[in-house]
Parts: structure tokens; sequence; C-alpha cells
């Protein structure tokens, strides 16, 4: 496994569906209190699609102590995200909604968010 990654990674592997042999692309979007998350998904799922498959991994987080209300928006982004992502199932273009709902009030913010969330595209690009 790669080095960086036994190292350096903050969480073990994420996601656990295999990624296409052809994975080309990874974006990675750090999440938190975004009540227009929809808008930036719903937008990349209407680019052109590249010759190689893309993922999104969208990395949806808060502090551990976030105000109710942080929890409560991400919980909406969440499940908007995912029931989007299973009405919009496609080969060529996947899309990953995570969760991180408390993470260390000393760390918490969107670096750790996007490492967490590059970490898991290294993940997924070894995979192949």
């Amino acid at each position: 496994m790669n080095y960086y990654l036994n190292r350096f990674s903050v969480r073990e592997q994420l996601i656990k569906e295999d990624p296409s042999a052809n994975l080309g692309i990874v974006v990675v979007i750090p999440c938190c209190n975004e009540p227009n998350l929809m808008v930036a998904i719903k937008s990349l799922y209407n680019c052109l699609t590249p010759s190689c498959c893309v993922e999104v991994i969208v990395i949806i987080n808060a502090s551990e102590n976030a105000e109710e209300k942080i929890y409560q928006q991400n919980e909406i982004s969440f499940n908007e995200g995912v029931d989007w992502g299973n009405k919009h199932k496609e080969e060529s273009l996947k899309f990953h909604f995570i969760q991180e709902k408390k993470l260390e009030s000393k760390h918490a913010g969107v670096g750790l968010a996007r490492k967490i969330g590059m970490d898991e595209a290294v993940r997924r690009f070894e995979l192949i």
C-alpha cells in the first residue's frame, strides 16, 4: 500500500465500492453548512464527460463543537446528496457523499475535510 497513506492518512478506506479501471479524475468537495451544495453537484453532473471516468467525493463535515444548526444543515445536505446520487447513477460519473460529523475541534476545518477527501482519492487511484 502507498507509503503516504500508511504514514499520514487520518482515516481508513471510506468508499467500499471498487473504482472503475478507467478512473482518471477525482474531484473532492469539502462541505460544511452549505445549503446550496446541490447547485455545485448538478453543475458537475451537467458538464461534458471526459473520455475517462470521474468520481466526486463530497466530505460533509463539522467540528465536534459546532452549533446544532450546522449539524442539521449537514444532515440535510447529506440526505439530499445521497438521494440525488441514487437517482443519477452513471458508470462514467459517480458521486460519493461522506459524513464526518464530529471532527476534533482542534483540527476541524476545510483543510482536514479536504485531506480526508484527498486521501480517499489517492486510495481510489491506488486500487486501480
